[in-house]
């Protein structure tokens, strides 16, 4: 078998940061999607003697299990922080919701499956991004846009 590249999909490009406003729209437009989130299922996959997933690399993960099982798809989107029930944490100042970009993949009878193992103490919910996996891979290769805050009013 030959060796797998769970990188291919995932070259960084040379990076643009995003400005304020940018990520001020992009926190409001996940903010506006956030109440569809669920918490996705974990599933061990494994390509037998050639890979693995790796903690940290859901993108390069899904990237690389869809495209060696035949039906299966990588979804691109957002896992759900909530800290607006505790805003006197000391780490974080002000009621916000914290969007962390996040892929899982979608199995060929259309349930979502986390195949990256976790380093969370918990399960949080994950929504599918509100444009293109085109978008969404610019915002993280060329934005270099990981997470975003939508701080409350």
């Amino acid at each position: 078998m030959s060796q797998i590249d769970p990188n291919a999909a995932f070259r960084p490009e040379p990076m643009t940061a995003a400005t304020d406003t940018e990520l001020t729209t992009l926190a409001r437009r996940l903010h506006d999607r956030c109440r569809a989130a669920a918490v996705v299922d974990y599933a061990e996959a494994a390509i037998e003697g050639a890979w693995q997933p790796d903690a940290n690399q859901c993108h390069a993960n899904t990237t690389t299990w869809a495209s060696n099982n035949a039906g299966w798809t990588a979804v691109r989107g957002w896992v759900v922080f909530d800290f607006s029930k505790y805003p006197v944490a000391l780490f974080v100042p002000r009621r916000l919701i914290r969007f962390m970009a996040h892929s899982v993949v979608r199995d060929p009878a259309g349930k979502l499956w986390d195949i990256t193992p976790a380093t969370t103490s918990q399960p949080y919910p994950f929504f599918q991004h509100p444009g293109t996996d085109e978008e969404f891979e610019d915002l993280i290769t060329r934005r270099a846009i990981t997470g975003v805050d939508h701080v409350l009013d």
